[in-house]
Formats: C-alpha cells, structure tokens, sequence
C-alpha cells in the first residue's frame, strides 16, 4: 500500500483565490499538486504542505519578501496572508500582458500587488537597498541561474532572512544552497514531491 505522508503544518486555504487545475502529477508521489488550467498547467505551483512549510517561514521572517517566479501568485499570496506586508513579485512571464493579467486577478485588487517582469539580479539593482526579510525563490532552473538569484537576494537581503528554495532536487539548485551555506547560512531540507530547502541566518 503507498501511503502519502501529509505534515502536521496548518495553513489557511487559499485555493478560492485561484483558478486551479489540481491532480496528481506522474513525479508527485500521489500528492495533488495545482496549476493554472489555462496557462501552461504543466508548469506547476507548491504542493498544500510545500506551500505550509513557505507560510510558516514567513510567519518567522516577518518583514518585506521578494517571490522570485511568482508566476500566478500562489507563493506570493501564502507569504502575504500571514505577513500582511506587500511581496515584491518577480517574474519574467509578466512581460506578457495575459499572464500579468491572470496574476493580478489571483492576487486581486484590495491587496495590491507589486509585480516586476524581470529577474531578481535587475530587480535589486533597481530598487535595493531595502533589507528584504524573506526570498521565495523558485525561478530558472538552469545553471547558473539559481546561484545568480541567491548572488542577488544575498545583496539586498536583511541581516535576519530566509531563503525559501523550491525543486531543491535539481544541482543548480543546490549550489545555490551551498553558496548560501558557504556565507553563514544554516539550511534544512525538506522531503516534499519536489523536494524544497529553506536558508536562514
């Protein structure tokens, strides 16, 4: 028999927000993970105990947080919801104007979201030198792509701050990590479907 370990992380639902397209995924280890029906909806979000571990480290680094790959606003609005402070979203796809659009609606209009359609190395050249409590970053996945979003974040970011890392699974990921470590992080990794290491210092 498999059986699906859920944690014991309680996390308001916020599924009413989105238009979500929720299944098991052929990776997810019999967990549903959502995306959006109509845009790309094999591009999944966080998982419901991914996004929990998310909301708990912010509930802990309460301050100004940056989601790197916002996409739809999943991350950004779990982060939020127990902040109550504005997140900076940072996402290429918002150059396009339907995907904007889709976010915008996700988030919606009372909490006023701050959207950036770039990367996280433009966006703290421009708008540092706040001292950002949290990172979300789940971005390009490329080499060196998640070494250069820490190289970024770690210059804007406050003395106290979380790195919160999605799909840790893959090696550009976890050098990002290290070099996080290597710099006087301490890190935890977590053993969720697509597997998530969170930095702090």
């Amino acid at each position: 028999a498999t059986m699906i370990y859920r944690s014991n992380l309680e996390v308001p639902d916020l599924s009413p927000h989105f238009k979500l397209l929720v299944k098991p995924r052929p990776w997810s280890l019999g967990h549903s993970i959502p995306s959006d029906p109509d845009y790309e909806p094999e591009c999944t979000f966080m998982s419901h105990d991914e996004a929990a571990i998310l909301y708990h480290c912010a509930a802990a680094a309460r301050g100004p947080w940056v989601d790197v790959g916002s996409r739809f606003g999943w991350t950004s609005k779990h982060i939020n919801w127990i902040t109550n402070t504005m997140v900076k979203c940072v996402d290429t796809c918002y150059q396009a104007p339907h995907l904007q659009a889709r976010a915008l609606e996700n988030l919606g209009s009372v909490w006023l979201p701050w959207l950036y359609a770039g990367a996280i190395h433009d966006f703290g050249m421009h708008f540092g030198p706040v001292a950002y409590s949290g990172f979300c970053i789940d971005g390009n996945h490329d080499d060196p792509e998640p070494l250069r979003d820490a190289t970024a974040a770690l210059a804007i970011a406050a003395e106290t701050c979380c790195m919160v890392f999605h799909d840790f699974a893959g090696r550009p990921i976890r050098d990002a990590v290290r070099f996080l470590m290597a710099h006087g992080f301490k890190s935890r990794v977590y053993w969720t479907p697509n597997l998530m290491a969170v930095c702090w210092r």
